[in-house]
């Protein structure tokens, strides 16, 4: 599957405050904290609950079938999944007439192959070993990531570690996060919550080629990141 765009239906300041309003997408539910609306007969009846509710910040509604609707009121903005039936959307703080959440830090693919981090090197275990590039085809000894969809949106998570590796000082060495080329973080990360920024990735053979991405330090405190797809190289992430 790849990164796909959302499709928003709705995003303007209104008497419900600042609403992005969007189809096809789920919030992921925490069901200890979460809660379930059982009169809501439409999306527009999900949001004025969701409004009504000072703690809400966000909703999904569904209608599985006749006459029987779901709506989930959201405490804690995690992350939106696909679901073809479901229509959702964000409750935020109107800045100056703009919405203030973004849609980034939750619409996002998930990078978590545990060869991904940077502390896994290919080499030391057989120098015949196939690398994996984040690329979509697959070229000699290259295979395609196992959890690379495209270009888009990122996050790292799981085994793979929480945010991409920065460069270090020395050589980055052929093998580092089981790729032929590792791609690290030539700039920083941003310090403040909700900041996004212009950064700089490398690799390095013989000289070294910058890639241009975008890096947001999302409120929850964790990283995503708008990631192109890289020949014979992949990002590499740490702990």
């Amino acid at each position: 599957m790849k990164n796909v765009k959302v499709v928003l239906l709705l995003s303007v300041t209104s008497a419900f405050g600042c609403t992005d309003i969007f189809e096809g997408y789920s919030w992921q539910f925490h069901q200890d904290s979460d809660a379930a609306v059982t009169d809501a007969d439409s999306a527009d009846n999900c949001l004025q609950h969701c409004h009504d509710e000072a703690k809400c910040r966000g909703f999904t509604w569904q209608q599985q079938q006749d006459s029987i609707y779901v709506c989930v009121l959201v405490f804690d903005l995690t992350r939106l999944v696909e679901c073809t039936t479901c229509t959702s959307g964000i409750l935020s703080k109107d800045i100056n007439g703009t919405c203030s959440d973004l849609l980034e830090c939750y619409l996002y693919s998930i990078l978590d192959d545990p060869t991904r981090n940077f502390n896994v090197n290919t080499l030391d275990v057989d120098w015949d070993s196939n690398f994996f590039h984040d690329f979509d085809l697959a070229e000699g000894n290259l295979s395609p990531s196992i959890d690379w969809r495209g270009e888009g949106w990122y996050r790292f998570a799981g085994e793979a570690g929480v945010q991409m590796q920065e460069c270090k000082a020395g050589i980055v060495y052929a093998g580092q996060c089981s790729t032929l080329f590792p791609t690290v973080l030539a700039t920083r990360h941003p310090t403040q919550i909700n900041e996004k920024v212009v950064g700089t990735a490398i690799w390095c053979y013989v000289t070294c080629y910058e890639i241009k991405i975008e890096i947001i330090n999302c409120e929850g405190g964790y990283f995503v990141y708008h990631l192109p797809s890289i020949e014979a190289s992949r990002y590499c992430s740490t702990f």
